[in-house]
């Protein structure tokens, strides 16, 4: 359903489970490289605070937001909106550590150059178990994209019969 319709009661449908991640990519049209006039608070960008809502109730382990890259330009507010956070786990307040990096699809064997932000957080109770921050899971990223191969449109269209004009 839309997350605007359960976000409210969003424990109904998860119940007493432990989340390990939220994975979104909430709209957020004002960030597109189409729009000049990019902020936060435009209302457009309702999904994005409702998404924030969801992991505040959720309390996933992990958490990764996907958007354009145009969202960098807020990145402080919305890794100030991922501290803000305060869960009860356990008997214990706890909130997100959080980082961002900017992947493109092409590192990924993708034939297609697309960039993309991507926000990981980690909850501290699992960042302090495991000893890993965002950052370091960012860093694997990058590292085990290194050796990937690069394709080009080509490459993914070489194996498709040539169309034919109708008769």
């Amino acid at each position: 359903a839309d997350i605007k319709d359960i976000v409210n009661d969003i424990e109904h449908f998860i119940g007493n489970q432990s989340i390990d991640v939220v994975i979104g990519g909430p709209p957020c049209q004002s960030f597109s490289s189409a729009n000049q006039q990019r902020m936060i608070d435009d209302p457009r960008n309702e999904l994005y605070k409702y998404f924030i809502q969801a992991v505040e109730k959720i309390k996933p382990k992990f958490v990764v937001m996907e958007n354009v890259v145009g969202m960098k330009k807020v990145a402080d507010q919305v890794i100030e909106d991922f501290h803000s956070i305060q869960v009860n786990v356990n008997g214990s307040t706890v909130s997100y550590d959080v980082d961002f990096h900017i992947f493109n699809s092409e590192d990924f064997s993708v034939a297609q150059r697309r960039q993309r932000l991507f926000y990981i957080a980690v909850r501290d109770d699992v960042a302090n178990n495991k000893q890993i921050t965002p950052q370091q899971i960012i860093d694997e990223i990058i590292s085990s994209c290194m050796l990937n191969n690069r394709f080009i449109l080509s490459d993914a269209l070489q194996y498709l019969r040539p169309l034919e004009a109708s008769k």
